[in-house]
């Protein structure tokens, strides 16, 4: 099924006079694999993807829209705030209309939890003697029904790691990782902030007005981001978006680090500065 979806699309770019499709399809065939890493199925892959035909018309809006408008008109104002040591986190699809919180192997002594209809709050409480870094990490499993919007996404940790094999549709998503790792399939917010210390993170896709991505030493990549600004800032880790909107304002900063945008080197400070070294010694 991946290879006859990923040749209709190709046909669909061809028939919509699309100059680079092998560069619109090889971008989808990332994506494809990303599902089927995540463990979803062929046809879960594609009804997230979107048929060939609503492909290319995204496509198409993309290169005409000048900016991205955000407006998450949320039915209610529901509101996911998780911060944890060493203990995972994943999102999933709910069985039904509900939000759904489970722990597994969880010490529940050491955290605050709070779920009702307005939040799921979990708070580590702090441990004098730093238990939970001798004792295997447990997992939160957060089930959301499909395409519920969220007022806020806040997600902190130290060495847990976050996964997500749903999208999220939410007004502000803020993530912060010390050495956890980190794969996303889509955001759709309206600020996303995303913050690695030593950990990687891979995300599928972002639509946001503002987005900002910075690193330590960890690597950051993204598929595609749509966005009305991207601000990227590291030091000497690896920050790369495969594919973004070429309407968009884009900010980088690097001492050391790697930052690429749709095949665009980005130069770092180090660089910079031999650059003018190199030429003052000339003059």
């Amino acid at each position: 099924m991946k290879e006859k979806y990923l040749e209709e699309l190709r046909n669909e770019l061809i028939e919509n006079g699309f100059e680079n499709p092998d560069v619109i399809v090889e971008k989808y065939r990332k994506r494809y694999d990303f599902g089927i890493e995540s463990d979803m199925t062929e046809d879960e892959i594609e009804e997230r993807l979107g048929t060939p035909k609503s492909i290319v018309e995204k496509e198409i809006e993309n290169s005409e829209k000048p900016e991205v408008v955000y407006d998450n008109k949320a039915d209610q104002e529901f509101k996911i705030d998780i911060s944890s040591v060493s203990d995972d986190v994943l999102f999933e699809e709910s069985d039904d209309e509900d939000v759904h919180l489970y722990m597994t192997d969880i010490d529940e002594e050491s955290y605050e939890v709070i779920n009702d209809d307005r939040q799921i709050f979990i708070k580590n409480l702090k441990h004098k003697f730093f238990g939970l870094n001798r004792r295997r990490p447990g997992i939160f499993t957060v089930a959301l029904p499909k395409d519920m919007k969220l007022s806020k996404v806040i997600l902190n940790s130290t060495s847990g790691d976050f996964k997500s094999k749903i999208n999220l549709d939410t007004k502000l998503f803020d993530l912060k990782v010390v050495s956890g790792d980190v794969e996303f399939l889509d955001i759709k917010s309206k600020d996303v902030l995303i913050h690695v210390v030593s950990g990687d993170a891979e995300i599928n896709e972002i639509t946001a007005s503002d987005v900002k991505l910075s690193s330590v030493s960890g690597d950051i990549d993204v598929e595609y981001v749509l966005a009305n600004n991207l601000k990227i800032d590291t030091v000497s880790g690896d920050i790369k978006v495969v594919d973004a909107s070429n309407k968009m304002n884009i900010n980088t900063s690097s001492v050391s680090g790697s930052i690429v945008i749709s095949g665009k080197k980005y130069k770092s400070f180090t660089t910079k500065v031999k650059e003018v070294l190199k030429s003052e010694s000339k003059e």
